[in-house]
């Protein structure tokens, strides 16, 4: 059983009850656009159909051709890099500041270049070395738990919450435990089953739609700070 440690709270039930009684920070709803999005590959009784057509309007994703979604490919970092920007920036208004970063597999002119040193900049990486981000491998479970936990830190400006959750194959000592109980505590994740997370495997392009929608519905009136709305006028 994995217990995350950043918050001494029991359970998930507890930090929405919590979240519910605070001041809200700033007076936003998020909530998905179900438009259909223009994806022949996408089935109506996909899991994650209306996720992606989510992101589609989000302009979080454009596809991986006009048309083409590529739902059961798995997400490269590249493209997870892309994702979190661009959810970043649809969630804030803000246009992520572009911090160079210092990998050596990260050349300028990708598409990818920008969104990476985004997410440097916002401490959601560090790489998989000093030097190395690795953008064509892929993203597994574990991996995707931290990289939105530590987005949730960016968007919310304070830490994600930490529950027990009931993943049998989530050790506390693992990189990701707290990350993991950072997404039951918000929802995001009800794990492969009832006990298990399966932190090794690989996330799909459908599976990352599904997290992002998620997160983003996550996101009510406590979003990250009345200061941002006063000098924005962001709504």
């Amino acid at each position: 059983m994995s217990t995350a440690r950043r918050r001494p709270t029991s359970s998930r039930s507890t930090w929405v009850l919590q979240q519910q009684q605070r001041q809200p920070r700033l007076q936003t709803t998020f909530s998905y656009d179900f438009s259909d999005a223009p994806l022949d590959d996408v089935a109506d009784s996909s899991f994650a159909h209306e996720s992606i057509d989510c992101i589609f309007n989000l302009r979080v994703t454009t596809g991986t051709s006009p048309g083409i979604y590529s739902p059961d490919d798995d997400v490269t970092r590249a493209q997870m890099a892309a994702f979190m920007t661009r959810i970043y920036e649809s969630m804030t208004a803000i246009t992520c500041d572009v911090v160079a970063p210092p990998f050596d597999d990260v050349p300028d002119g990708q598409f990818y270049s920008d969104p990476v040193a985004c997410i440097f900049g916002l401490k959601v990486t560090t790489g998989t070395g000093p030097t190395t981000f690795a953008p064509t491998d892929p993203v597994t479970r574990g991996q995707m738990a931290a990289f939105l936990d530590r987005l949730f830190v960016a968007v919310w400006d304070e830490p994600c919450p930490g529950v027990t959750t009931p993943f049998v194959d989530v050790s506390a000592e693992r990189f990701y435990a707290d990350s993991v109980g950072c997404l039951f505590a918000l929802d995001l994740t009800t794990g492969t089953s009832a006990t298990t997370y399966a932190p090794d495997e690989f996330v799909t392009r459908a599976q990352m739609a599904a997290f992002l929608a998620r997160f983003y519905e996550a996101a009510p009136a406590s979003l990250r700070t009345a200061r941002r709305a006063l000098l924005t006028g962001y709504r």
